[in-house]
């Protein structure tokens, strides 16, 4: 009896493979059903004429000219031609049961899904070509709502994009569905709020310390955070959600303004002009040549403008990678921060690609990892421009330190010297060391603020001291030692010998002169 049933089971799988190519393509909805990739059940058709009318399809579709999808998400890169899809769809219950079908890929241009009602369809249009007042469903993917018969139905669904045609179709009970936006939309608004914390903090930071490695991670978390929100629909959603243009503009553009952050960052924040001069020419080029390419996604049509930001990104992104690596090679201190997060953002675009492929499955980290690793990316990046800075100030401290100490040490001895020692800016007496005051008669307090004239004797050679003191000033020539006349307190004339030199101080001509 068992060989008997288990050669009946393999005969009834046979028949199934036969019929389906190797697949069992319908979906099947029952009480228990409340989620299911949709990506194994859909036949394809790919190369259609954008003319193409929903009779022609579906006599091709019954000529067996569709194909059965064999991943969980079917990708078709490039393409500007139609992409058809079929799902046979059984209700296996006694009732009508309503189900909802959702385009998981927010950045399709027009998607059509086409409902049979007895030898009609009605047909259903979305896609981010559309404002987004068109959507049946008020959320940042496209959902489509179905009331299903009981029994067997064929859907079909006309998809036309100018980017990355990669189908996500995923069935959805109402319930089950409103349950998954009470778990992602949390984590969604948690992850920008921490863009947007952090981009208010190295704002802010940039401002206070004026490091422009600051500046440059705030032009980077504008441009991914912006990225990521197209990316992902929400900006369709809540902040362009009646500028369709816009919405297909932005999103090669934020690419483009991203990566002129991150490569601007990295040159800046691991100091490559002093440590890898070549490096630093490359990246300036870089961030110029990229700079001028946003201008593409205005000018180019966007299967253009979306290729060519793509592949510089990906050009970027092994050069930034690699100038992290030879800086950590050259022993710079924040090559650590720079490659562990740049590691961190990369691991979550590895997952998120995997899971595309179907090669991981459906979870928390493959779902979300592209938003995990660049939140991570950007703190990594922030803590380690704050210890930058906090090495900065230590060792700005220490050489203040260090310059006070010899300060004291110059101090002492200019104060102690027994020859006459002052500074005169503008015909003024700034500084005197007390053996100039003995000289004059005067106390040091005395001297300070006043003119050199009330000091010269008159004299020829009193009047020697202002003649060399306003050649020296002017950049005339001067003489480094000459005999000269000053007059005491007293009004008493005394010979001196004076040696001056011209030193700027503070950011003012200032003439230092030893009197003998």
């Amino acid at each position: 009896m068992k060989r008997y049933i288990t050669i009946n089971i393999l005969l009834l799988l046979f028949l199934c493979a036969t019929v389906t190519g190797g697949i069992c393509q319908t979906l099947y909805i029952d009480d228990t059903f409340t989620f299911s990739e949709a990506g194994l059940h859909l036949n394809y058709l790919t190369g259609v004429d954008p003319a193409t009318g929903i009779d022609e399809i579906v006599k091709r579709y019954s000529n067996h000219e569709f194909k059965p999808s064999t991943t969980l998400r079917p990708s078709f890169g490039y393409s500007t031609q139609c992409l058809w899809l079929s799902l046979t769809v059984t209700n296996t219950t006694s009732l009508p049961v309503q189900w909802l079908l959702e385009y998981d890929y927010p950045l399709i241009d027009a998607i059509t899904l086409y409902i049979p009602h007895g030898h009609s369809f009605t047909a259903i249009q979305t896609g981010d070509k559309l404002p987004f007042s068109y959507r049946q469903i008020p959320y940042r993917t496209f959902v489509f709502p179905i009331v299903q018969k009981p029994g067997t139905t064929t859907y079909f669904v006309r998809v036309q994009s100018q980017g990355s045609l990669v189908v996500a179709l995923k069935a959805w009970t109402p319930h089950a569905f409103e349950k998954m936006l009470n778990k992602t939309l949390p984590f969604i608004w948690m992850h920008y709020g921490l863009m947007i914390a952090l981009f208010f903090y190295n704002l802010f930071l940039f401002i206070t310390v004026r490091d422009k490695s600051f500046l440059y991670l705030v032009l980077f978390i504008v441009g991914i955070t912006l990225f990521a929100m197209a990316n992902n629909g929400i900006a369709a959603q809540y902040l362009w959600p009646e500028s369709p243009w816009w919405g297909n503009v932005c999103h090669p553009f934020f690419i483009f303004l991203a990566m002129v952050g991150v490569v601007l960052f990295t040159r800046e924040f691991l100091n490559l002009p002093v440590v890898i001069p070549v490096l630093g020419i490359v990246l300036l080029i870089m961030a110029i040549v990229t700079a001028m390419g946003g201008i593409i996604p205005f000018v180019a049509p966007y299967y253009y403008a979306t290729q060519i930001s793509v592949l510089m990104a990906a050009i970027e992104a092994v050069i930034v990678i690699t100038a992290g690596i030879v800086a950590q090679i050259k022993k710079v201190r924040e090559a650590l921060y720079f490659n562990v997060a740049t590691l961190s953002f990369v691991a979550g675009v590895i997952l998120i690609v995997l899971r595309s492929f179907g090669v991981l499955g459906d979870n928390f980290f493959t779902a979300w990892g592209y938003q995990l690793g660049s939140s991570a990316m950007v703190i990594l990046f922030s803590l380690g421009i704050a210890d930058k800075v906090n090495t900065w100030r230590k060792d700005k401290e220490r050489a203040l330190s260090q310059l006070a100490t010899s300060e004291a040490k110059y101090r002492t001895l200019v104060e102690n010297a027994h020859d006459g020692i002052m500074l005169v800016q503008d015909w003024n007496i700034v500084y005197s060391n007390h053996a100039l005051a003995r000289m004059l008669g005067y106390t040091v307090e005395e001297l300070l603020n006043k003119n050199i004239n009330v000091i010269t004797a008159d004299s020829s050679l009193g009047r020697e001291v202002l003649i060399q003191y306003e050649n020296r000033m002017l950049g005339k020539a001067a003489r480094l030692q000459y005999e000269a006349q000053l007059k005491r307190k007293t009004g008493a004339v005394m010979d001196v010998l004076i040696s001056a030199q011209k030193v700027i101080l503070d950011g003012i001509s200032t003439s230092i002169a030893i009197i003998t």
